[in-house]
């Protein structure tokens, strides 16, 4: 591999070919911060020289080169040096304004114009709405790279408006003193864009880069696995040609359908993805970290029908993958409702241990190996009732809980459609995972921690779970929609301030219940005897105790809780 190494600065960099973004690289992503940063690095001296890293690229003619690693850094410069070219048209500085275009769009030997930065995702839009000498308002964004482009452009316009207002302004300078003024500031701007230090790093040929992009990203420089993954793509599964792209158009797809509503941050975004990867793999192979599942994952797609096969297993599985860590989001049929409610309550727990396995029990559902809405939810059950027990004592077993439901994944994998295997797999997981249930010492002690009052809500979400899932059980054939229904203290929160109880006792189980909230106005702060009175009246469905009692203190409260959290063991998330 032959690697020319110079240091050398924007102005040299840019007059010494063409330059193209590869469709395997990340689009545009840079936010305002990002750009804001660039910015104040810029401006806050522009006599000095400041440096911005790297750039990686390869050949592709003695002229042209593809970039490997500085795309954001390049388009960022690139979009700024059409704002700096549209403000010296604006302020009239007109010879200024073309000479600095030849850094966007110059003739090529053939004497035909091109740009300087060219990339196909973004293609349009970049071209002609920002690169083009007089920029055509007609093309708008479409997708999230060129609004991030967009926003580049139209916060670095401000920005340079503001750099120069106090000239504009000033009212005590001739116009022809303020005209030289903001010349002589453009110009400086200029300046210290091209006077930039770089290091560019040119390689001979495409493989050489794949190389030192797998290399350069798999040691945390600037890419995750999802860019990873999608280079692979890109570069196993050609595009027929800018408009017909399948890694680009299935790319979108499988983040759409793992992000539907936009409701993540960018960020977060890619940590989904990243995380979908990572449990796809150990939903069928071995167990690895997220960030040595690569190159594996590669090896299993050297060729392009392999590839291609790979990246449709990927699109579908998102789909079934968003079922299991957004539940409320997915598409469910009516008697698919069993299963929604388990993997609701399960995400509700914030964990995805469970998934790589989740993932292959609803891949085994939606192809029919595991057909039966009941083989299903058996298992949900125990996964449910499980993680609830391992959250209530802070117990998040680590690697190792991790491990045992990839292996149960790949036993189903493995089970090759065969449902007498695929239902053996489930049954085994749920052996596994009575086997690590803890004892009813130490739950009845991790219930107790489950707290609920005005001073207390930490814990509001689990403690409105277990409520919900302990009436559920006692009323098994009362349809109810907990989502009208509200916290309601047996002994008011004052009463039992005034009464010196502790926190943990009157905000614990033991003293509550779930109401519809148009009662829990009516029971207000009343004293227990007309709480129960009420309650009876409406018809609400009252537990023994509270129907036997005429009094209610911290006796009663923790008989109460006794008696709920035991059944709560022994029936209610029995597995």
């Amino acid at each position: 591999m032959k690697i020319e190494s110079t240091d050398t600065d924007i102005r040299n960099l840019l007059l010494s070919g063409f330059f193209y973004i590869p469709r395997f690289q990340r689009p545009y992503s840079w936010d305002k911060d990002n750009v804001l940063d660039f910015w104040e690095d810029l401006v806050r001296d522009t006599a000095q020289p400041y440096f911005i890293g790297p750039m990686v690229l390869y050949k592709e003619g003695s002229q042209r080169f593809g970039i490997v690693d500085g795309q954001q850094r390049l388009t960022t410069i690139t979009i700024l040096l059409c704002v700096l070219r549209q403000e010296m048209y604006s302020q009239g500085f007109t010879d200024f304004a073309d000479a600095l275009h030849q850094l966007v769009e110059r003739q090529t030997l053939d004497a035909k114009n091109q740009y300087v930065l060219t990339a196909e995702t973004s293609y349009p839009y970049f071209q002609n709405s920002i690169q083009r000498k007089q920029p055509d308002p007609a093309y708008v964004p479409d997708q999230s790279e060129e609004f991030a482009i967009r926003n580049a452009y139209e916060s670095l316009k401000q920005w340079l408006s503001d750099w120069i207002v106090d000239i504009l302004q000033s009212a005590s300078i001739s116009a022809s003193v303020k005209q030289e003024r903001v010349s002589k500031r453009l110009l400086e701007l200029r300046e210290a864009i091209l006077n930039l230090r770089v290091v560019k790093i040119v390689l001979d040929d495409e493989d050489d880069a794949y190389e030192i992009f797998e290399t350069l990203n798999t040691k945390g420089k600037d890419l995750n696995l999802q860019d990873l993954v999608k280079t692979h793509f890109a570069r196993k599964i050609p595009a027929q040609n800018e408009k017909s792209d399948d890694v680009k158009l299935k790319w979108e797809q499988l983040i759409n359908r793992l992000d539907k509503e936009n409701k993540s941050k960018k960020g977060d975004t890619e940590s989904i993805v990243d995380t979908f990867l990572h449990h796809f793999w150990l939903s069928k192979y071995q167990y690895l970290p997220a960030k040595k599942i690569y190159k594996p994952l590669k090896s299993k797609s050297q060729k392009q029908p392999e590839a291609r096969q790979l990246l449709q297993d990927l699109l579908d599985d998102a789909q079934r993958y968003r079922m299991i860590i957004r539940p409320m989001f997915a598409d469910w049929s009516k008697n698919e409702r069993t299963i929604f409610e388990h993997l609701r309550s399960v995400a509700l727990f914030e964990t995805t241990q469970h998934a790589s396995f989740s993932l292959a029990l609803i891949r085994a559902h939606k192809t029919n190996v595991l057909k039966r809405v009941k083989s299903v939810t058996e298992v949900l059950s125990a996964i449910e009732s499980f993680t609830f027990m391992a959250m209530i004592l802070a117990q998040r077993g680590g690697s190792g809980i991790s491990q045992m439901y990839a292996s149960s994944a790949r036993a189903l994998y493995e089970s090759s459609g065969d449902a007498n295997k695929a239902k053996v797999a489930t049954r085994e997981l749920i052996k596994k995972l009575a086997k690590r249930k803890p004892t009813e010492i130490d739950l009845k002690q991790g219930f107790a921690r489950l707290i609920y009052t005005d001073n207390y809500d930490r814990e509001k979400k689990f403690v409105r779970y277990a409520l919900e899932r302990l009436y559920a059980f006692a009323n098994a054939s009362v349809p109810v929609d907990f989502a009208l229904m509200t916290i309601e203290h047996l002994l008011s929160q004052s009463e039992a301030k005034a009464m010196s109880i502790p926190d943990e006792i009157y905000g614990g189980l033991g003293n509550l219940i779930l109401v519809p909230q148009q009662l829990n106005e009516k029971l207000a702060n009343k004293p227990f005897i007309q709480k129960k009175q009420i309650l009876i009246d409406s018809g609400y469905p009252l537990d023994k105790q509270i129907r036997d009692s005429t009094t209610w203190g911290v006796h009663e409260i923790q008989q109460r809780f006794e008696k709920l959290v035991t059944s709560g063991i022994s029936k209610v998330w029995a597995y």
